[in-house]
């Protein structure tokens, strides 16, 4: 299984785990002797650890994708003109990062 998918997977997990633990009504989980379950303050722990997963699933699954394509646009910016130039003569060198770093190039 490549990395990409295990981090999907893993994502994916996660976002379902905290959508359960958000549907779950924590609240009416009783004890026999009919007492919460829960103290006050677990409940908001519970609840706001089940959004807490869900939002970091989210955030993981977009922030990835966009962190990765801009990494890979810096790492082709720095590495593209001396890898095109590292035999050819320092004029040359310099001639071909210009053209590598224009914005917009023009035939004809």
């Amino acid at each position: 299984m490549r990395a990409r998918t295990r981090l999907r997977l893993a994502l994916g997990t996660l976002f379902l785990l905290g959508l359960v633990i958000e549907i779950v009504p924590w609240h009416e989980v009783r004890l026999s002797s009919g007492e919460a379950f829960f103290a006050p303050w677990a409940l908001r722990i519970i609840e706001g650890l089940g959004e807490a997963l869900a939002i970091a699933a989210l955030l993981g699954w977009f922030v990835d994708e966009a962190a990765k394509g801009k990494l890979l646009e810096d790492v082709l910016d720095d590495v593209s003109a001396p890898i095109a130039g590292r035999l050819l003569e320092p004029e040359l060198r310099e001639a071909i990062e210009r053209y590598l770093k224009a914005d917009l190039v023009r035939c004809n």
